[in-house]
């Protein structure tokens, strides 16, 4: 809390969690990292870190799920490829039921064929791309009010 009020006033917190949650040693379902997701959200709602003391815009990014791991990444995630093929609908409903806005990396990207885990580049320009377009939305709707 005090690291969002002592850059406040901000407009747009980006959250784009999960992956490393799906590590077998947090032995966490989908719907338990989604929870964790919410309380990060709170805490952020309960900031008042936003323009006019406001409640910022806050956007929850689901990660694309794990495709094939490399031999390392299948014993840190084991288990984790169905979880994490669940993660985004958690995501979704609880960037819904906190009134936050929601965007689907799965749609736009895949977890890198390198690893299995991490985007490549092009990845990573798509999804900044898709969440800068977001977030100047955002910003020019707020300027309407």
């Amino acid at each position: 809390m005090v690291l969002l009020q002592s850059h406040a006033p901000i407009d747009v917190v980006i959250l784009f969690l999960g992956v490393n949650n799906l590590k077998h040693i947090f032995a966490a379902s989908a719907a338990d990292i989604a929870k964790g997701l919410g309380v990060l959200i709170q805490i952020i709602k309960g900031s008042y870190c936003g323009p006019e003391g406001k409640t910022p815009h806050i956007v929850a990014i689901a990660p694309p799920p794990l495709t094939k791991l490399t031999d390392y990444f299948e014993l840190e995630f084991m288990n984790g490829k169905e979880k994490s093929r669940e993660l985004p609908r958690h995501i979704e409903k609880t960037a819904r039921d906190w009134g936050c806005h929601y965007l689907d990396a799965p749609s736009i990207v895949k977890a890198s064929d390198e690893d299995g885990v991490h985007l490549d580049v092009e990845s990573h320009r798509k999804l900044g791309e898709a969440a800068a377009e977001m977030v100047g939305k955002l910003l020019q709707a707020s300027s309407k009010i």
